[in-house]
């Protein structure tokens, strides 16, 4: 009798197997971060429904925000209000209804509600969901639309090249060396709408700039709070606020600059040799698109080869070969157009050297906005001024605080990012 309870007692094999294979919740629960699964695979999901309905919930606050700086403003399209109004009205009452019925049929309660609907930006699907939502977070700067170009030479200049170029070809393009993406994508929306689409063209590439920083911020940190104090202390910066409503591509230079840089580290440290040259191609392009965007985009070439002080320096040369030789495809182009006009004296020309070399931004500032002209010393004895208006008291205490983080930030990329700070102040000086 003892016999036969103990073999009752004993555990088979059998058993043992469908013991392991019936505890699922062990398996249910997040894999650890050494698992070598990759990042994308831990953190991308599909889209669900509380999804759609939490990018609509800020969509509709992003909306009825820009509704009141545009009656605040007073300078915007005067279709800008109703849109923006039905947009967000709409987008709010999809969420509130939306929400409701799932909650009823889920049973939520309010604290659940709420998580369901901040989960996206929480756990995003995917990248493009940090991009959307740097993009939506600066959706009020439409409230800094105008139809009219302000007090600005750059804009100005920019204006008239791309109507003469409309109105007597690219030979244009060809002897100032002027880069094309202003006229690609500016170009077909000043012939179609005026200054007040070419107004758009600068607003929504600053968004732009703003999903990528957001995405970046996510990146380094995995925290939807860190995109967040990323985006609010880009729109701190006064010389980046203003770019809302001047017409010089620099926002679409930045983010395509800062895009290249990223995808070029990418590049260098990637598992795969598809993925490593993938993102050598993408990166070659990014950085040759911020060229094209503003000549200041060359910058990002050199910050660029900063990269060897994040990884060893035979991985790093190696990425930045491939990265360099993908650069120089997309950029032969160009190579060929700067060597036909002006050789080697003129072929890295800044954007306006035509224009100042022949007297003509001089006499705009002069002549026709009736601005002072400064010599050099005058110049550094109002640097610090200039510093202040151009930042800002809330740009400067951003510089401050991220100068308090990078100090207290330990690992390669700090060499990195100190480096690129040493490099554009010494520019900016």
């Amino acid at each position: 009798m003892s016999t036969e309870r103990q073999a009752r007692a004993q555990p088979t094999i059998g058993s043992l197997h469908d013991t392991v294979h019936t505890e699922a919740p062990a398996l249910d629960r997040p894999l650890p971060e050494p698992v070598k699964k990759g990042r994308r695979e831990a953190t991308e999901r599909r889209v669900g429904l509380w999804d759609a309905l939490g990018i609509l919930a800020l969509l509709s606050l992003a909306s009825l925000a820009t509704v009141v700086g545009i009656r605040i403003g007073r300078t915007s399209a005067d279709w800008f209000t109703p849109l923006f109004l039905t947009v967000g009205v709409g987008s709010g009452v999809t969420t509130v209804v939306g929400g409701s019925v799932s909650a009823r049929r889920e049973r939520l309660g309010a604290r659940t509600l709420a998580a369901a609907l901040t989960r996206v930006w929480r756990e995003p699907a995917g990248a493009w969901v940090l991009v959307l939502f740097g993009w939506l977070l600066t959706l009020p700067l439409f409230a800094l639309h105008t139809t009219v170009v302000l007090a600005d030479s750059d804009s100005a200049r920019l204006l008239a090249s791309i109507l003469y170029v409309q109105r007597n070809g690219p030979g244009y393009l060809v002897e100032t060396q002027e880069t094309v993406l202003p006229h690609l994508l500016m170009g077909p929306l000043v012939a179609l709408g005026g200054i007040p689409a070419a107004k758009l063209v600068s607003i929504v590439s600053l968004q732009a700039l703003a999903g990528v920083v957001a995405f970046l911020a996510w990146r380094l940190n995995r925290s939807v709070f860190a995109a967040l104090v990323a985006v609010l202390a880009l729109t701190t910066l006064t010389a980046i606020l203003e770019r809302a409503f001047l017409l010089p591509m620099y926002p679409l230079m930045l983010a395509l600059g800062f895009l290249g840089v990223y995808l070029a580290r990418r590049a260098t440290v990637a598992d795969t040799p598809r993925r490593r040259w993938g993102y050598a191609g993408v990166a070659g392009l990014c950085l040759f698109g911020s060229i094209e965007a503003h000549q200041v985009g060359q910058l990002f070439l050199v910050l660029t080869a900063f990269l060897v002080l994040t990884v060893r320096p035979g991985q790093a040369l190696r990425g930045l070969s491939r990265v360099s030789l993908a650069f120089a495809v997309f950029y032969l182009p160009r190579a060929v157009i700067n060597l036909m006009e002006g050789g080697l004296s003129h072929f890295f020309s800044n954007r306006v050297d035509f224009w100042v070399t022949k007297g003509y931004l001089v006499r705009i500032q002069r002549d026709f906005w009736g601005l002072a002209r400064s010599d050099d010393p005058e110049w550094f004895s109002r640097a610090p001024e200039g510093l202040l208006t151009m930042l800002g008291w809330g740009g400067l205490l951003t510089v401050a605080l991220f100068t308090a983080v990078l100090a207290a930030w330990r690992c390669r990329l700090l060499r990195f990012a100190a480096a690129c700070g040493a490099f554009s102040g010494a520019g900016v000086s």
